[in-house]
C-alpha cells in the first residue's frame, strides 16, 4: 500500500481548461468589435456593449494568467498527499500550497462525489474543522485516485 501520492494540478487538463477560457476571450473581444452598441443581442448603447464585453474578456485573460501562475508554481513543487498511521496529510485544496493535518479519529464521513454532467471526481472528507476535498484533478492517473480514496476508507475505518 502506497502512503505518499503527489498532487499537482497536471499540464494536460490545466492546458485544456486555460485554451478554452483563452477561446472564450477572444469571443469576447471579437463580440466587442462586432457589436459595440449590444450585449447579447440586446441595444444597450455604443459604449456600454464594448465596455461589458471587454470586462468579460479581461475576466477570462485574468483567470488563465492565474492559472498558468499556479501550475508553473506547482510543477516543481513537492505538493503530495500522505497517509501516516494516524493522520492524513494534505493540501488544502488543488491550488494552495497551505498544507493541513487531519487525524483519522476526527473524520465524520467520508464522501466519493462524481460531478455531473464533467469527468470530475471528488473525495469530502469530512471533520471536526470543516470539510476538505481531494480533486481527481491534482493526480497522474485516475487509479491513484481511486487507491487513495479506497486507503483513506480502510485508515478511517480502523479509527472507528
Amino acid at each position: 500500500m502506497k502512503s505518499t501520492y503527489v498532487y499537482k494540478l497536471n499540464g494536460p487538463a490545466t492546458s485544456a481548461v486555460t485554451l478554452f477560457i483563452l477561446i472564450f476571450s477572444g469571443l469576447m473581444v471579437f463580440l466587442a468589435f462586432l457589436e459595440p452598441d449590444k450585449f447579447i443581442g440586446i441595444q444597450i448603447g455604443l459604449p456600454f456593449g464594448a465596455m461589458a464585453y471587454g470586462a468579460l474578456a479581461a475576466g477570462a485573460l485574468f483567470l488563465s494568467i492565474r492559472l498558468v501562475w499556479i501550475w508553473s508554481n506547482q510543477r516543481n513543487s513537492t505538493r503530495a498527499i500522505s497517509l501516516q498511521a494516524e493522520v492524513i496529510t494534505l493540501p488544502k485544496s488543488v491550488t494552495s500550497n497551505r498544507e493541513i493535518t487531519i487525524p483519522y479519529s476526527n473524520i465524520t464521513k467520508l464522501n466519493y462525489l462524481k460531478i455531473a454532467r464533467t469527468s470530475l471526481n471528488v473525495i469530502q472528507i469530512h471533520h471536526d474543522k470543516g470539510i476538505t476535498q481531494i480533486s481527481d484533478l491534482g493526480f497522474s492517473t485516475q487509479d491513484e485516485f481511486s487507491e487513495i480514496y479506497d486507503n483513506l476508507r480502510q485508515k478511517i475505518s480502523k479509527s472507528l
